[in-house]
């Protein structure tokens, strides 16, 4: 113990030390120093050095500390890759847009449904999420990813009367980008081929409410299904609408691309976070030393 006494002797300022070393050491080899009596030494040394280092070195100094601590900080976290598919969806005659619109809504809702979801991340092929499925139920990680399952749905220019086409991406974030890309292309021909569409081209605003209820109650007979272990031997479709044909066409714009690069964690933003923490904790540390260190000036009022 006596050695790392003598070590944070060392560490004072040579100018302290020239002055005072001699007296500090010999206390040091005269008393039984321990953990705390060395604790202080470094404190101390710590203090000196501090008082001895101008505004700008000490910015300097922490804010590179925090930089560096930021970048090691953000290793902590999984990179996650995102990719993107385009697509638009249009009428092929003619027609209000509201019914693509809504007609999209009923497409994304069913794309991200649990039932939707459970078949992706139970897929063999994709295997996703298998570490989350060991210690989760089926329901959270379907949460889980339906928050990194994104469908957005591009606006509508209002002052073109001309029909236009409703744009639409489809976005997944996973730590594997060959899954990520999979994903979406396996949502985009979910949509594509999706019979929602087609379900709700040409029925009346009532028949479209009793289709939306019986829907409902096969959403809850299939789940009493599942919950008594009774295993349907034939599928029951309540609800047949019977259109004329759809009039709505799906198409890819821009196929799923493959990441190259992760988009989180964002590694250059933890730098500069950990930069600027390092440059407020130094002017924080200057402020207190000119408040509080004896000697220094005192402002009254």
């Amino acid at each position: 113990m006596r050695r790392l006494a003598r070590f944070a002797v060392t560490l004072y300022p040579a100018a302290w030390r020239e002055r005072y070393g001699e007296e500090l050491r010999a206390l040091v080899e005269d008393a039984r120093p321990g953990w705390a009596s060395v604790f202080d030494l470094l404190r101390g040394a710590m203090r000196m050095r501090a008082r001895g280092l101008a505004f700008a070195k000490l910015a300097a100094v922490l804010a590179v500390g925090g930089a560096v601590a930021g970048l090691g900080i953000s290793f902590l976290f999984t990179p996650k890759y995102v990719s993107t598919a385009v697509g638009e969806m249009r009428l092929t005659s003619p027609g209000p847009r509201e019914r693509l619109f809504e007609v999209l809504e009923q497409i994304k809702s069913d794309a991200t449904s649990r039932r939707a979801l459970a078949s992706l991340i139970q897929d063999p092929t994709l295997n996703l999420y298998a570490t989350e499925r060991r210690r989760l139920p089926l329901e959270d990680v379907e949460d889980t990813m339906r928050a990194s399952l994104r469908i957005l749905i591009a606006p509508v220019d209002p002052s073109k009367r001309e029909p236009q086409p409703v744009v639409f991406s489809v976005r997944f974030a996973y730590p594997d980008r060959n899954k990520a890309q999979a994903v979406v292309n396996a949502s985009i021909s979910r949509m594509i081929e999706s019979e929602v569409a087609k379900a709700i081209v040409g029925v009346s605003a009532g028949d479209r409410a009793l289709m939306e209820r019986i829907a409902r109650l096969q959403g809850r007979i299939d789940s009493l299904e599942r919950h008594f272990g009774v295993v349907s031997t034939e599928p029951v479709d309540l609800a047949q609408p019977s259109p004329a044909g759809s009039d709505i066409v799906i198409a890819v714009l821009d196929p799923a691309n493959l990441p190259e690069e992760p988009a989180s964690p964002n590694r250059e933003m933890f730098m500069v976070t950990g930069c600027g923490a390092g440059f407020v904790l130094a002017l924080l540390a200057t402020i207190y030393r000119r408040r509080y260190t004896p000697g220094a000036p005192q402002h009254t009022s």
